[in-house]
């Protein structure tokens, strides 16, 4: 999964849409407000419209809890308009430290994070994930669309997305490995995309070391100048897949500010320029599409636990059996066919006296057919380690 959030650049009052499906005209079922995250379950898709000339419309297939029954239900929002306007971003693209998920309906917001603070009222909605600002000891501060920012007592929230920090320097980044506990053959599919159904570009092995940027959920974004499609699950609901490797630095390294890559030269790190594939996945991987680790048969009842994410993961797969395209083609999801329907309005509402920005989503498309095959290569972005460790 990956957490996407309502595009800074709208109003403050600006909501989302979740809708039945990839089609501006069908039912609404729920909203995403400002400072809100939702998980995608695949990556953005294009729809396009019956005229030929017209440009495509973007949109997402998402994962949300309902507010009513409680239970894990999936939609669409739309991801952009037809002029390009982006309606939602990915989380780790903003300003924000972070997403959490707050525990308790009840639980108490703050005007700021000293003991001494004064309350302003509960949260009270609780079915979406907060963004969060900034962090101090006991207090996180959260984006609220009407109060712009409060705080809230960490032990109510707890953290599903996050920058990583590597304690030897202070790069917004760390390194991690596979957990010892796996077997010397245990080796982790790198994907596309957080999503144990995305197309396998790479796996980690015993000995190698990645350098990651952020976790969403029970996975890592790995770092690789501007390559955006590797991640890597390093956990969970049972086991931990990977561990932080320690005493592990890379020319990404800094030192108060300071590039300390002159006394890396024991570390052999890919650069972004390097143009190398990453390593393709075994044969025997191959067999198994949906496999994200390759251990041998004594352990096969600690693989069978890696194909478990958690609820939202088996929402999303539930949605494939009626929105992606046939099991056989391998493309990353994309929602089926919708009919043609006219007048469609946009994915964003704002309040009134935002007509200016209101006016501009009043655009007309049709749809026609699934939309056209995403782009599956992807560069370099392993980082291999050897020898790279400091005593």
């Amino acid at each position: 999964m990956r957490w996407y959030c309502v595009h800074p650049s709208l109003p403050l009052q600006a909501e989302l849409r979740i809708r039945v499906a990839p089609d501006c005209n069908a039912s609404e079922r729920a909203r995403i407000p400002q400072g809100r995250a939702i998980a995608a379950c695949s990556p953005v898709f294009q729809v396009p419209n019956d005229d030929i000339d017209a440009e495509l419309c973007s949109w997402l297939q998402v994962a949300y809890q309902d507010p009513e029954s409680g239970e894990t239900d999936g939609g669409f929002i739309m991801a952009a308009l037809p002029d390009g306007t982006a309606l939602v971003v990915p989380w780790e693209e903003t300003d924000y430290c972070g997403c959490c998920e707050i525990t308790d309906s009840a639980a108490l917001l703050f005007d700021d994070p000293h003991e001494g603070a004064r309350r302003v009222g509960s949260v009270q909605n609780i079915t979406l994930l907060y963004c969060t600002l900034e962090e101090a000891e006991k207090r996180a501060r959260i984006f609220h669309p009407e109060l712009e920012s409060v705080w809230i007592d960490k032990k109510d929230m707890r953290t599903v997305c996050a920058r990583l920090k590597h304690q030897q320097c202070k790069t917004p980044h760390t390194f991690f490995e596979l957990n010892e506990a796996l077997p010397d053959e245990a080796q982790i599919a790198i994907r596309e995309f957080p999503s144990q159904k995305a197309q396998t570009v790479g796996l980690l092995s015993r000995g190698e070391t990645l350098e990651v940027i952020v976790r969403g959920g029970n996975w890592l974004k790995i770092a690789g100048g501007n390559v955006d499609k590797a991640w890597i699950m390093w956990r969970t609901d049972a086991l931990e897949l990977l561990q932080e490797a320690s005493d592990v630095r890379s020319n990404n390294c800094k030192d108060n500010n300071v590039n300390i890559s002159t006394e890396l030269e024991t570390v052999s790190v890919v650069a972004s320029g390097d143009e190398r594939p990453i390593r393709p996945a075994r044969s025997e991987v191959e067999e198994e599409a949906d496999t994200s680790v390759e251990v041998a048969d004594d352990v096969a009842t600690a693989a069978d636990t890696f194909e478990e994410e958690g609820e939202l993961e088996d929402a999303c797969a539930e949605l494939e059996t009626v929105s992606v395209v046939a099991s056989g083609d391998e493309r990353p999801i994309r929602p089926a066919r919708s009919e043609v329907e006219e007048e469609a309005d946009t994915s964003v509402e704002v309040a009134d006296d935002v007509d200016t920005v209101a006016d501009t989503c009043e655009e007309e498309f049709e749809l026609e057919e699934a939309c056209p095959e995403l782009e599956t290569a992807i560069r370099r972005s392993l980082l291999q380690v050897t020898n790279g460790r400091s005593s």
